[in-house]
């Protein structure tokens, strides 16, 4: 543990980042802007909409919801902007604290919003469009620094984990969005400076001081998007680069590792949350008010009760489960599956080496789940760009590839091992498979169009209904009306001659129309044909149902519809959405391959420790000590 020594400097080091935040953040909102770049810079924002993606750049084709790790957040770049091209009333030092934003009054005093410091300078001379081409240029330059140091000293294995790591970050995304590059900046700048001054930073217990500088520049440049990373990857990449022979942290094996990885997490959690602190407390000070109450209230929304409900232990694992759905996104699939096969091949080819890092690299990967279960609130919302958390449990993953195939396996006894080592891995991913099977999730049907006509209902509405799966917990519906607002909308599901659902919703709900969605939570036979209706109870206006152009996007879910005698042609404008397996190869693959590379890591890790320590699971010849390398 650190010596007193090191914690008053440390102490005292937070001491002066809060200060010395406070004075930069208070200075830059005292310089000139220039009128012509922000004028331009507001133009590009306005243009390009709140959530683009890459390479298209058009506004209306992502979403906040998208599941693609290309979209872009720019609605915070915006307020980004506006807050570093902030013009008000006020002194500069009540800026730096209240935290205002060009052209919407909207206070953000929770944050430091350090990134204003560099901000207001660059926009003095480039508009937005040109920082986002520095933006680009400067993440490679990093990028290639650090990798090129790598290779010298571990070989391009290595150099190439980093790469992957960068790209699966979507560099695009990374370059295109403020909001996504000061956390990159963070971690790539960490890592430098420690590979650059590797001696200095290893010697005694410096290295806490080293970390908690990192989760302090984090917080005071980051809005919460993946802080987490600037801990990670370092602390991953200073485990890989440890001398295998010998050194500071080898003398004592596992349990030194895991000390290191406790007690630089314990670090960066300090200067990240006392940074944090820091910044209300001098707030408060500086505006005389209370800014703890806000600040406390926000971590209370995202962490414990979302809006009026609590955050249950279901949702927390929804966190956990909708942030690595992004990764099924095609290239980033291809990327990590090549490095499953490759490490599953070496180990039925040569087994796998046992290395006292390994367990401290499976801690580190469990970060990013404890991350998604504790801030549930804000990881569910903000799926969108807090996926990237999870880049701290790949880069383990790749870590661990990267240590445990390291050598080459003995001639002679080491092949007399191939079936065994063959059988354990694929027995693992029969296994793998097998759980893949469990999963339920929503799977989303629907026919909705920007072109579709509205059909008033003179009549109840009736069409066949046949779902292609048992359980449909919502339905989405095309409905409007004018002149009222009284009534109901009564939905009615007919087995033949048998009453199988009923349930109405105030019709007020379609106000002015919706594409609306509606918990219904339904169990039906697969396949079976239904009659489904909707009828208006009550209503004092006049209905409209949404029908599709005849042929455009058609359900196989629906038939033809009919209102009282008359039928009408195309479909009901509606999705469906079921719980139920997962739908698809490609996501069976993916979650298969995901539960593959979880047992690998947990079973070489506790492999590793057990047999470190005198006992050890059955030999399978899966893992091999030191001595089968040459």
């Amino acid at each position: 543990m650190a010596n007193k020594k090191i914690l008053l400097h440390c102490f005292l080091l937070l001491f002066l980042c809060v200060i010395g935040g406070g004075i930069l953040i208070t200075v830059a909102n005292y310089l000139p802007i220039n009128e012509n770049t922000k004028k331009t810079t507001l133009e590009y924002i306005q243009e390009e909409g709140l959530f683009p993606e890459v390479p298209s750049m058009q506004g209306g084709y992502g979403s906040f919801q998208s599941m693609n790790p290309t979209a872009l957040e720019l609605a915070t770049d915006g307020l980004m902007l506006k807050m570093a091209l902030y013009e008000g009333d006020g002194e500069g030092i009540t800026q730096a604290f209240r935290c205002y934003s060009t052209q919407v009054e909207s206070e953000y005093s929770r944050y430091w919003h350090g990134y204003v410091v560099i901000l207001r300078v660059l926009l003095y001379f480039f508009d937005y469009y040109e920082l986002r081409i520095i933006n680009g240029l400067c993440q490679t330059f990093l990028l290639v620094m650090a990798a090129v140091s790598i290779f010298r000293r571990k070989g391009w294995k290595y150099a190439l984990a980093l790469v992957t790591s960068y790209v699966l970050l979507m560099p695009l995304a990374l370059a295109q969005c403020l909001q996504y590059s000061w956390v990159f900046y963070v971690a790539l700048g960490a890592l430098l400076i420690y590979l650059k001054f590797q001696t200095y930073w290893e010697t005694g217990n410096r290295y806490l001081c080293l970390f908690m500088l990192v989760g302090a520049a984090t917080i005071y440049l980051d809005l919460l998007t993946y802080p987490l990373l600037t801990w990670g990857l370092l602390i991953i990449w200073w485990i890989l680069l440890q001398d295998k022979n010998g050194g500071n942290w080898e003398d004592n094996g596992i349990l030194s590792y895991l000390k290191k990885v406790v007690c630089s997490g314990v670090f960066w959690i300090i200067g990240y949350g006392g940074m944090w602190i820091g910044k209300l407390a001098l707030g408060s000070v500086i505006l005389r008010e209370n800014l703890f109450e806000k600040a406390v209230s926000e971590a209370l929304l995202w962490t414990v009760n979302e809006g009026e409900a609590s955050i249950t232990l279901q949702d927390r694992l929804n966190a956990v489960y909708l942030n690595w759905n992004t990764y099924q996104y095609k290239l980033y699939f291809i990327l990590l599956l090549i490095w499953l096969v490759y490490w599953v091949l070496r180990g039925v080819l040569t087994g796998y080496e046992k290395s006292a890092k390994l367990p401290a690299l499976l801690l580190i990967a469990c970060s990013s789940i404890v991350w998604y279960t504790v801030l549930a609130g804000h990881t569910t919302m903000h799926h969108i760009f807090t996926h990237r958390i999870y880049a701290v449990s790949i880069a383990a993953f790749l870590g661990m590839i990267l240590l445990s195939t390291e050598g080459k396996a003995a001639h002679g006894t080491e092949k007399t091992r191939l079936i065994p080592r063959a059988a354990f891995l694929a027995g693992t991913g029969i296994l793998s498979f097998v759980l893949m099977l469990q999963i339920r999730d929503e799977y989303y049907l629907h026919n909705g169009t920007h072109e579709f006509q509205k059909v008033e209902m003179t009549a109840p509405v009736s069409m066949l209904f046949t779902p292609s799966y048992s359980d449909v917990i919502s339905l989405t519906l095309g409905l409007s009306f004018e002149n009222g607002s009284e009534g109901l909308i009564k939905i009615t599901l007919w087995d033949q001659n048998t009453l199988a659902e009923q349930m109405t919703f105030p019709i007020a709900s379609y106000y002015e129309g919706n594409f609306h969605s509606i918990d219904v939570e339904w169990e039906l036979k697969k396949g079976n044909s239904y009659l489904l209706s909707l009828e208006p109870v009550g209503n004092d206006g006049q209905v409209y149902l949404w029908v599709t152009n005849d042929g455009q996007m058609p359900l196989s879910e629906y038939g033809s519809i009919t209102m009282g005698n008359q039928q009408v042609s195309g479909q009901l404008l509606s999705g469906i959405c079921y719980w139920c397996m997962l739908v698809g190869r490609s996501r069976h693959l993916f979650f298969t391959a995901t539960f593959m590379g979880v047992f690998l890591m947990l079973f070489l890790s506790l492999q590793s420790a057990l047999e470190t320590y005198g006992s050890a699971f059955p030999r399978t010849g899966i893992l091999r000590s030191s001595e089968g390398k040459r």
